[in-house]
């Protein structure tokens, strides 16, 4: 429709050329769907004698079957005409919808969907003065007209593709993409309020208050009520366009993810955020793959990483798994008179519990059970908002229960009830003996990054899945850093310039890019400006580090490889 108005077509002309050719289709096809069902109906009525004296396949049916052992043609007549009436009806149906009803649809089906055709660009030449109607579409789609222009009294601009913006995002910034901050809200935590938004903005009504930032983000916020882009992060452009990340990278994937990765994932296949919140989350688990395969949705691995420098909030302790007689008694019931009678918080008593400490982390596995207390952590996890929450009483209030069942099938609810939520959970990681020495994953030194101006580490490690670095370079140093493929960049604090792209940390829209492979692969120059330590945090996708450290585990304890 925007097309077309920019090609100056009327309301009348886009009604019958662009909206009705694409309504006709279910409009068809709910109608012999109708049909196909009141014959059913009607039939069926006069076949339990509803009808008696009105002409139908139903009642000669009926008055047939009398008979049918002697002459059973008088059954099959009337069931056979039946029988192929409906199913002409719907084949009907099913084949206007795959006829092509338009003229795009017509040059689709024979390879020509990108041609303009000659009466189009003899029109537009007309109407353009002698102009070329080919050369104008093509400037206009190609967006190499950057001013506005007036049609019909209407300021019309000539918006420029999304591959284009993307492929000329990419050439300006060297291979590297400026993001904005992408803002998400939840309806069942109250906000830390650290996450440097105006404090009156983190108030949003129904839809709860600000308590995430997601970063490099193509995953949408799969929440209750909310913007559609809620959680999609968007490329920061000179331009009035918009472009998500996730169109980005959807458009031009070799560019981005590079060849090789390209070929082998769907995009870059991780989640990292900030997540502020005012009390702990609730006691939830995020279910393995064979729950979350029913709803046709990905698991949800993740670990965290507690930034230094910023308050831990009231409650900086975190609650895991369950106790290990839990586990051994195989009493996994002893969770679920709290899920049906969702009055209370009292099911944290059977969870055990760690003191949260600045620059510090975890790593958590799908299946495990946890309430993540209030220090202001960074996320690294899979490409997925899947959840269950267990807790029903949080921060003095009792939340819905159908955060419960958000990730459930119907009929998987109403067939177990809450007890299909137990079939969520790993028992044997949530009961772990040696859980901390399995989970926990303080900032490890990568040797061979070691420079005079800074260091690396990792912060996100003990899985493939994904994982991620600090990088901090000393006041008014250079580092020069390289990767093995795509990753994004969020600025800690300090403030310096990273491949040419000034940034500072604290500051939403010049503390996020997102570095494309090509640009990953050579050495970059990341140079601190200030005074204090530049730290940035790097994001990367699953099987860019393959050698990506992972923790010893205890002889003689088996711990599920997810």
């Amino acid at each position: 429709m925007e097309a077309a108005r920019a090609v100056g077509a009327s309301s009348l002309r886009i009604l019958r050329c662009e909206i009705l050719p694409n309504i006709v289709g279910p409009l068809v096809i709910r109608a012999s769907l109708s049909a196909a069902s009141a014959m059913l109906l009607e039939s069926g009525l006069s076949f339990l004698g509803v009808l008696p004296s009105a002409p139908s396949w139903g009642l000669e049916i009926a008055t047939a079957r009398n008979y049918m052992f002697q002459t059973p043609y008088y059954v099959l007549w009337p069931s056979l005409a039946l029988s192929v009436t409906i199913l002409g009806i719907n084949t009907m149906g099913d084949t206007w919808l795959e006829l092509p009803r338009s003229p795009r649809a017509r040059r689709v089906r024979s390879g020509n969907a990108g041609r303009i055709p000659a009466w189009r660009k003899e029109r537009l030449r007309r109407k353009r003065g002698g102009r070329s109607g080919l050369r104008h579409a093509t400037m206009i789609a190609a967006g190499t007209q950057k001013s506005t222009h007036e049609i019909r009294g209407v300021e019309v601009s000539k918006m420029r593709s999304t591959r284009d913006l993307v492929q000329q995002a990419l050439a300006d910034g060297h291979g590297i993409l400026r993001l904005e901050p992408a803002w998400v809200a939840r309806d069942f935590l109250p906000p830390g309020r650290r996450l440097g938004v105006i404090d009156e903005r983190y108030d949003l009504g129904d839809r709860g208050a600000i308590c995430e930032r997601w970063l490099a983000s193509t995953t949408r916020a799969d929440n209750r009520i909310g913007p559609v882009d809620e959680g999609l992060s968007y490329l920061k452009l000179d331009g009035p366009e918009r472009v998500t990340l996730k169109e980005a990278v959807a458009c031009e994937a070799t560019m981005i993810l590079g060849t090789t990765y390209a070929a082998t994932h769907t995009g870059l296949d991780r989640l990292a955020k900030l997540f502020d919140n005012g009390t702990h989350v609730p006691y939830h688990v995020h279910p393995p793959r064979r729950i979350t395969a029913l709803v046709g949705r990905n698991p949800k691995e993740e670990a965290y990483y507690y930034p230094p420098g910023v308050d831990m909030g009231p409650h900086p302790e975190s609650y895991f798994g369950v106790h290990r007689w839990i586990v051994e008694d195989r009493a996994y019931d002893t969770l679920l008179p709290y899920l049906v009678d969702w009055n209370s918080d009292l099911i944290l008593r059977h969870a055990f519990a760690y003191r949260l400490v600045p620059d510090d982390g975890f790593h958590i596995p799908s299946g495990i059970l946890h309430a993540p207390g209030t220090a202001l952590t960074v996320e690294l996890q899979e490409d997925s908002d899947v959840f269950a929450m267990m807790q029903a009483l949080v921060a003095g209030r009792i939340i819905s229960k159908e955060l419960l069942f958000k990730d459930v099938r119907p009929e998987d609810r109403a067939r177990e009830g809450e007890r299909f939520i137990l079939r969520m959970i790993e028992w044997e990681l949530n009961g772990d003996p040696y859980f901390y020495e399995h989970r926990h994953t303080p900032p490890r030194p990568i040797a061979e990054t070691k420079q005079s101006g800074g260091e690396e580490y990792w912060i996100f490690y003990n899985t493939l899945k994904f994982s991620g670095k600090k990088l901090v370079v000393r006041g008014h140093e250079t580092y020069r850093t390289v990767d093995r493929g795509v990753y994004s960049v969020f600025v800690w604090s300090g403030r310096g310039t990273y491949g040419g792209h000034e940034i500072r940390g604290g500051v939403p829209g010049e503390d996020e890019l997102l570095v494309s492979h090509d640009r990953a692969v050579t050495p970059l120059t990341v140079e601190n400006t200030s005074d204090r330590e530049l730290v940035i945090l790097k994001f990367f996708g699953p099987d860019i580090n393959p050698d990506v450290p992972m923790l010893p585990r205890r002889a003689g304890v088996s711990v599920p490889q997810l």
